[in-house]
Order: structure tokens, then sequence, then C-alpha cells
């Protein structure tokens, strides 16, 4: 979907790494918008269409092992109030 290696949790995507060394991480809507005042938070942005419930993290906000942690977690915060996606099902998250 994005073009990236992403990280799963059930089917449902947490983390892709990006090419230019960023990282998506999926927030969910309601946290979107707490997410990117963290330090090197910005808009994901595809094909001109903000994505709602992401947010792109520069590689150098990415200092240490620390900083990825945190990213993670906020993932997975959400993520786990997703239901299992079923094996080559295509459901809307």
């Amino acid at each position: 979907m994005f073009g990236a290696i992403a990280f799963m949790l059930d089917g449902n995507m947490l983390v892709a790494t990006m090419k230019d060394g960023a990282l998506l991480v999926r927030t969910g809507k309601e946290a979107q918008a707490e997410a990117l005042t963290r330090p090197g938070a910005g808009v994901m942005s595809m094909t001109g269409r903000i994505m709602s419930g992401y947010v792109q993290v520069s590689g150098d906000a990415l200092e240490d092992d620390e900083d990825l942690q945190a990213w993670i977690e906020i993932a997975l915060a959400f993520v786990r109030t997703l239901p299992p996606r079923s094996k080559g099902g295509k459901g809307k998250d």
C-alpha cells in the first residue's frame, strides 16, 4: 500500500519504514493531533491526499531505540483496539 516494509499485528499495520528513512506510524484519528506535536512528526500524505490516522516521523527524530519504542507504543495503543483481520480479507479499519 505504501511501498514500504510494514510491521503488522493481527493483520493490522502498526508502522512502516519509508525509503527516505522516515517512519510511518498508525496513530488512529483520535491520537493523530497529539502525535503531530511530537518532534519530527508531520502529516502523512499519499498522492496529495492527507492520510487520516497516520503520521510520518522524520528519520532524524529517531535518534535511539527509545525514540523508536515510543512511536511503536503509540501505534500499539491504537492497533490493539482493532479486531484481527482475516487472512487475505480486505476490511476497512
